[in-house]
């Protein structure tokens, strides 16, 4: 028994490394605009996914998703996603940067072809942005609104009510926001709702009371610091934690 329970977790070890090698190592650092990611599984595997990648000179993709359930099934159906998804159309040496609209489609038609057991249901939040136009193009299937965070003014919530990836066959809707510089965008999992970040609240509203004190630092010691200071609560966290910002430069 003890050694089929050795042996059991050193499979979910090496699980998890694989799951890990799937996320970026690197963020990357096109001209215009900075990210940071954080990923927090309540389990060894998690649900949740994240990737953030170039497409061309000056527009950069990202995507954050949260498979329903956890553990080993959740990761696996996270990393076929994350294999499936296409953010370009590729025909012989040219391509073409696909909508998010049409990039989420398409990524549906695959779960439903594949058609695994039990569902899979997932919620993903896929957008564009142009750093030459400060234009966030993005499409959410079923995932909580991302959040617009500006120097000045109230927070501005930004949905655009797709189904859940794996249910239906479409439609996805598409929208699109103008940037200013110092805007944040965060992306993030329904994991967050459990969170009690110290003494600014719970939940997303407690991480917007957490990053509008502090103007200064990059979006990865943003979420770093908010992170350590509600360690308590989320280590393990109760559900999978995934958080992503992009914050547009001047």
């Amino acid at each position: 028994m003890v050694r089929h329970h050795d042996r059991l977790l050193q499979e979910l070890r090496l699980a998890e490394q694989v799951q890990r090698s799937m996320l970026p190592r690197t963020l990357p650092r096109p001209p215009g605009v900075e990210f940071g990611a954080v990923l927090r599984p309540s389990l060894h595997l998690a649900g949740d996914f994240y990737n953030v990648f170039r497409l061309d000179q000056h527009r950069v993709g990202f995507y954050l998703g949260d498979v329903m359930g956890h553990g080993p099934a959740a990761a696996l159906l996270g990393v076929f996603a994350m294999l499936v998804f296409q953010p370009k159309k590729i025909e012989g040496t040219s391509y073409e940067i696909l909508p998010p609209a049409l990039a989420l489609e398409a990524l549906n038609r695959e779960l439903l072809a594949a058609d695994f057991p039990g569902g899979p249901f997932i919620t993903m939040i896929y957008g564009v942005l142009d750093t030459q136009r400060r234009v966030w193009t993005y499409c959410a299937a079923g995932h909580p609104p991302a959040l617009l965070l500006r120097k000045s003014g109230r927070p501005i919530t930004l949905d655009s009510n797709s189904p859940l990836l794996g249910v239906v066959d479409g439609p996805f809707v598409q929208k699109e926001v103008s940037l200013q510089p110092g805007d944040r965008i965060v992306l993030y999992s329904d994991g967050i709702d459990l969170i009690e970040w110290a003494d600014r609240g719970r939940g997303i509203g407690g991480l917007i009371n957490l990053l509008s004190e502090r103007d200064g630092g990059s979006p990865q010691e943003l979420l770093d610091s908010a992170l350590q200071e509600a360690a308590s609560a989320i280590d393990p966290p109760p559900d999978d934690l995934a958080l992503l910002i992009a914050q547009v430069e001047g």
